[in-house]
Order: structure tokens, then sequence, then C-alpha cells
């Protein structure tokens, strides 16, 4: 083991990046050791298995093998069988996988080889021996043996027909080959298209999301982007810049300046729809491509008006981009509740609507399709038709402080004033700070005709005064609710 340890030792020195490449892991554990780190926060397997984070698909098994490889070494303690160097490859992955989900399946390789040595020193193949209940339990061995054989073929028929990876929600599929719902497939053959259709060979410089690992392998050597899955690499530094352009149009612009990208390609994540919605507004960039993964803007360059020109999305009609091919059930409800919920996003409830609908249609009692499509009918004003959805989603989540006030919203508008005034007190209770409701309820005293209407907007002011950085958004829509009450 020395000798291999030396061996790999002198192995790490061949790489790119000589001594720097070969100590790399040693500054990498450095860093995430602390828990305020930003990798250690941002990237889910650095964190402990005992994350709230982490599937409990992936915790479940760990737990069994602490369990098991505990007892194991307990038993080569007890029985003398037990290896120094055995031991201290255990303790050491142990610890390292406690400290880290990553290196789970590290520490079940290392577990592999004391048990095999320890059953190869038994002539018996016995580890823990309980002579009395064996003797009873011996008869038992054949039934136990089928159980055990049925479970591991009930597992592997789960991991083949992908209900394993459908139940866990994790939308990966058993098989070969990139799936759509996945990866920026649809995304890069757009790229492609548009590059083509310029007059000369385009070199892309990409602002890019840690989705982007295919976009290399689709583009290279002409594509280059921002950042790629491996964000460990880059440091927190550069990460911090990735999370602030990705969230801030200013920190954008700061970094496009630096860089002068020609295309956006983002996977359509929550935090960044409020970046893309600013770049679709924008003149200088234009959608091209937009689906239920990611979504695609380029630069407004004279070099790339005639792909521009062609692949130019219109919304208004509706979303036109191919559905991902030989793929349905819950891949499909992903796809249709991305497509609409950032056409919502973008100003387009129409289609969105259509979207939403489709993703009912297969999974009705998707909380998130719920929401989105009362969102999607009290934008058209049919406050009526959102109400069924908004309530469903209040019964499942009634802290759900979106959907109650949607749904305080629409009973508003159907004429059920009080029971739309209770929701918004209700919701305040909880969160007496949440000024969105603080404000909603203003207006719901104020159309009321009630002269609670200026305290409530009072009580909004104080709210904002409380930490007017975060609230500055809200501040003229208070001070015009307190002109507008005041007597």
């Amino acid at each position: 083991l020395l000798a291999v340890l030396a061996a790999s030792l002198a192995l790490a020195l061949i790489n790119p990046y000589g001594y720097r490449g070969a100590i790399f892991p040693v500054q990498l554990f450095t860093e995430i050791s602390s828990s305020q780190n930003l990798i250690r926060q941002s990237i889910l397997e650095f964190r402990s298995p005992f994350s709230r984070d982490l599937p409990w698909f992936d915790r479940a098994p760990y737990i069994a093998l602490l369990v098991f490889s505990a007892l194991m070494v307990a038993a080569m303690l007890l029985r003398r069988q037990a290896h120094l160097m055995a031991l201290m490859l255990w303790a050491v992955f142990l610890y390292l996988s406690l400290s880290a989900a990553r290196n789970m399946a590290l520490f079940a390789l290392i577990c592999a080889g004391p048990l095999a040595s320890a059953w190869a020193a038994s002539g018996d193949r016995e580890i823990l021996r309980f002579p009395a209940l064996q003797k009873r339990l011996a008869g038992f061995r054949p039934v136990a043996a089928l159980v055990m054989l049925l479970l591991m073929v009930l597992i592997a028929l789960d991991l083949a027909s992908s209900r394993f990876f459908i139940q866990n929600r994790s939308f990966s599929r058993f098989g070969i080959g990139a799936l759509e719902t996945d990866y920026p497939i649809r995304a890069a053959d757009t790229l492609k298209r548009v590059c083509a259709a310029a007059a000369e060979p385009v070199h892309l410089k990409i602002f890019s999301d840690y989705n982007s690992g295919y976009l290399i392998w689709a583009g290279y050597p002409q594509w280059k982007v921002y950042v790629d899955p491996r964000l460990e690499v880059y440091g927190e530094e550069m990460m911090k810049n990735f999370f602030r352009a990705s969230t801030d149009e200013e920190e954008f612009k700061a970094q496009d300046r630096k860089y002068d990208f020609d295309a956006v390609v983002l996977t359509l994540e929550p935090q960044v729809k409020d970046l893309v919605a600013r770049l679709y507004r924008d003149p200088n960039w234009v959608l091209v491509h937009l689906d239920g993964f990611c979504v695609v803007l380029v630069k407004n360059r004279p070099g790339f008006a005639p792909g521009l020109g062609e692949y130019r999305l219109d919304l208004k009609p509706g979303l036109a981009s191919p559905l991902p091919r030989s793929l349905g059930g819950l891949w499909l409800v992903r796809e249709r509740l991305n497509r609409g919920s950032t056409l919502l996003s973008l100003g387009y409830p129409e289609p969105a609507w259509l979207e939403l609908k489709a993703g009912l249609e297969l999974e009705p009692e998707n909380m998130q399709l719920n929401f989105f499509a009362g969102l999607a009918l009290n934008m058209m004003r049919r406050y009526q038709e959102a109400i069924p959805y908004l309530d469903r989603v209040a019964a499942h989540n009634p802290d759900d402080i979106p959907d109650r006030n949607e749904q305080a919203w629409a009973y508003f508008a159907v004429g059920r004033a009080e029971d739309a005034i209770a929701i918004y007190r209700q919701v305040l209770e909880r969160h007496p700070k949440e000024i969105t409701t603080c404000m909603n309820l203003a207006l719901a005293y104020e159309n009321s005709r009630s002269g609670l209407a200026y305290p409530q907007w009072q009580s909004c002011r104080q709210i904002y005064e409380s930490d007017p950085q975060a609230y500055q958004g809200f501040y003229p829509g208070i001070e015009q609710g307190l002109l507008r009450t005041r007597r």
C-alpha cells in the first residue's frame, strides 16, 4: 500500500499545472473545511451526507453502510483479524465521507477491501459468531437468500425501467446518451444554426452556468464558456462573480464589459429568470431559443444579423421550440412547467397557460403547475377559473406566501372581499414583514372604502423603514397609497 501511495503521488505530478495541480486536492480540502465557504454551500456533493438538502435515497444506503461497516470492523477486532492499514483506511475514508457526500462512494469501495480480507481469512465465511442464534436460524438461510435475490432483482428492474429516478425526482433515465431535458442539446443546435448563417466562421464567448459542459463538447474549439461544471476549480471569488452576474443585471453588465460576451446560455433556474427577463427587453440582446431546460440570447451584432433575422423568437403566438424527443411522463411535466413559468416571467400569460394546462393533464396534483396556472389565469383576468388551482395549492401548503397572495387577489376580484382580507391577515400574522401582502391588504381596504386603508399603508411604511435598502422598490407605491388615503 505504501508503494501504491508513492506511485500515486508521483503520477499526480503528471498534469498540466505541475505541482499546483498535484496539491490542488489539499487546497480544496482546506477551502471547503469551513461551513461558510461558498463552494461548500453551493455544491451539494460537498455538503455532509446528513445535510437536509441531500435526498433521502442517497442518505439511507449510506446509513446502512455505516452500520454494517462498523459491525464488520468490530468483528475483525474481536477476532483479531484487523490489519492496521485496513483500519487506517477505513477510519480515514469514514471521516472523508462524513465531511462530504461526494466521498460516500469511495468509502463504500474502501469497505469492500477489509470485508473481502476478513472473509478470506475465515474458513467458514462467518464474520460475526453467535453459535446459538445461528443454529436456530440456520433453516431460514435459503429463505433469506431468496428474499435477498428477489430484492436485488426488484432494484435492478426499478433502475432499468427508470422508476427509481422518477420516484426520486432526479429526472434521469436508464441507458446511454444525453437527455434533452438534462443538457442544452437543443440550445446548442440553435446556436450552431445562428453561427452557420454568418458570412464567416464565428468564435463565441458564452456567458454560461454550471450546465455548460455540454457546450464545451458541442462547440469545441470555437466556443468558450464563462464557467463550467467544475466550479471548485475556479475558486470562491470567481464563483461569487458568477452568482452575482446571474442574478444582478448591473453585475452582468460589468462582466460583459470585461469579457464581451457573444451569447448567453442559462438553465431555467428560478434565480436567473429576472436577468433573462431584463435581457429579453434589452435591444442589445436577441432571444433565439427557449425550451423547458434553458434559454439562449445572442448579442445584436452585425455579424449575427442573418441568423438573428431567421431565428429571432416571437413569443406572442406561443412557444414553437421543439419538445424533447422520445420522452414523456414526469420528464415532459418538468418541460411544460419550465416553459410555462418562463413565459409568465417574460409577460406572456396566454401561451404560458397553454403550456401549464398541458402539464396538468400529465400530472394534475403537481403544486407548482397549479400555482403557475392560477397565476397565468389571474394575469389574464380570468379570476374565477384561477381560484380552483390556487385553492388546491393553499390546501396543500397553507404557508405558501405567493400562492396565498394570488388566491386572495382572485377572491377580491370576484367580489369575495372578506375572504381576501382574511387571507391577507393570516399571512401577516405568520409573516409580519411580508411587505407585498401588507400592500395588497392596504389596497383591499382602499378598494372596499374602509377606514383601515390609511393605517395599513402606515404599517407598510414601518416595514419599509425597518430595512430601507431591502424594501426600496416598494417605497413609491407606499407613498402613493398614503397620499391617496390621507384625510
